[in-house]
């Protein structure tokens, strides 16, 4: 099952399974709680963060019903709780050797988004890793919301030059 993000303009994603549309995700980065609207369907979804630091993030439906939410379990810790539908998960950042957000089951990395060098070792390239059957969608959305920032850090996003030269 090949899984895969396509940039549709600046603040838009589409992500595909096998070349088939499930959904889009857009980005409002400059709201106070770095929100983001999911559709897949017709449904909707908005991830933001929550709390005082804003170091909580939830996803909820168009009726405000919490659905999933991310929050770290201590302060100075690589790992977070994922709660999604009353199922608890682990959510690792991990950095080997190049930065991964991965969501784990029971100790099993269920889905992975992950920093990618090619053969040629001269560009990065996002890596998707999923289990078998994994068919929760939901967390390709949560995984894409935390990682896009990495992702443009890092894979040289023509934005982002954009906007450090004009924020100098």
């Amino acid at each position: 099952m090949e899984r895969n993000w396509k940039k549709i303009n600046e603040r838009t994603y589409g992500f595909s399974v096998d070349r088939k549309p499930i959904g889009t995700i857009a980005f409002f980065p400059n709201s106070l709680e770095s929100k983001a609207m999911v559709k897949m369907g017709e449904k909707e979804w908005t991830i933001k963060r929550t709390g005082f630091w804003k170091n909580t993030i939830e996803m909820v439906d168009t009726a405000g019903f919490r659905v999933a939410s991310i929050f770290a379990e201590k302060w100075y810790a690589n790992h977070y709780s994922l709660v999604i539908n009353e199922s608890r998960y682990t959510l690792k950042l991990r950095n080997n050797p190049l930065s991964e957000w991965v969501i784990l089951e029971d100790g099993q990395d269920l889905l992975s988004y992950g920093l990618n060098v090619g053969d040629q070792k001269e560009t990065a390239n996002v890596k998707i890793t999923s289990s078998k059957g994994n068919q929760a969608f939901l967390f390709d959305f949560l995984l894409w919301y935390l990682f896009v920032p990495l992702a443009i850090e890092n894979l040289g996003d023509p934005l982002t030059f954009l906007l450090l030269l004009t924020a100098q």
